[in-house]
Order: C-alpha cells, then structure tokens, then sequence
C-alpha cells in the first residue's frame, strides 16, 4: 500500500483543496491530511484561521478521498512524514518560500521518501474567496 502525505490550511474549503487533495490521492491507496494547527496558521499567514483548527481537521477528515488526518502543529515538526511513501506538496513548498522546508526535504531524502510537486488550482485560493466576499458586503452595505 502506497502510503501519500499532503498538507493543507483549509481554512474555508474550496474547488481548489479538493482538486488538491484529489491529485494527492491518485498518487497512491491511503491519503493522509496534514491540518495546520491554529498556531502553524498563525505562523505562516500572520492572522489568526476564521475556522478553527478542530473544525477544519473534522471538515477534511469527512471527505471520502481522506483515509487519515494529522496535525501539523509547528514548522519543522518532522514526525509528521512517518509512515508515508510520497510527500506530495503545492509549488510554494518546491520553491523553498520557506526556511525549515530545507531541513524537511533533506529529511525526506534520507529516509527514502519521494516529494512530488502538486499544482494549484489556477484563479482559485481562499485570500480570493475572503476579498470577493468583503467587496460583496462592502457593496451590499452600500446599497442599503
């Protein structure tokens, strides 16, 4: 059994997550989901999730593609790769964007792990989803 880790924000779940974790899940037989702990939000976008961290874990884990769910709780945790056969990310993790990615590649390099870039959905994200949304109620608040 191929064994394949992914990690997402899922912040609000959108096209682009499924397609995302649909790629990630042809790649092998058992998916596992790594979940940004509300804290490793904190840390990479600088605000605090409009979900919270159990929600967004009990969203993804009731998607059918998801056979196992795991916490990412700080940049370099490491242990979160045990047990999987391909590593599969978005582009911005290829490209380094990130200083403790260094260290979790040469880790996955040891260990005989194979990373796969897996790309993004095009003109979909959740930054853009909150921006329609606020233009939305800022032009309903207009109106009324």
């Amino acid at each position: 059994m191929i064994k394949v880790f992914t990690n997402v924000c899922a912040e609000i779940l959108h096209i682009g997550h499924l397609n995302y974790l649909e790629r990630a899940k042809k790649l092998g037989d058992y998916l596992i989901v790594g979940v940004n702990s509300d804290e490793m939000f904190y840390h990479y976008k600088k605000r605090w999730p409009i979900i919270p961290f159990e929600e967004r874990k009990r969203i993804i884990s009731a998607l059918r593609i998801v056979d196992e769910v795991r916490e990412h709780t700080f940049p370099s945790q490491l242990d979160i790769f045990d047990g999987v056969d391909i590593v599969a990310m978005g582009p911005e993790w290829h490209q380094g964007k990130y200083k403790h990615q260094k260290k979790a590649k040469e880790y996955l390099l040891k260990k005989g792990i194979k990373l796969i870039e897996l790309p993004r959905t095009p003109g979909i994200s959740t930054t853009a989803i909150l921006e329609r949304a606020y233009r939305e109620v800022e032009h309903w608040h207009q109106r009324s």
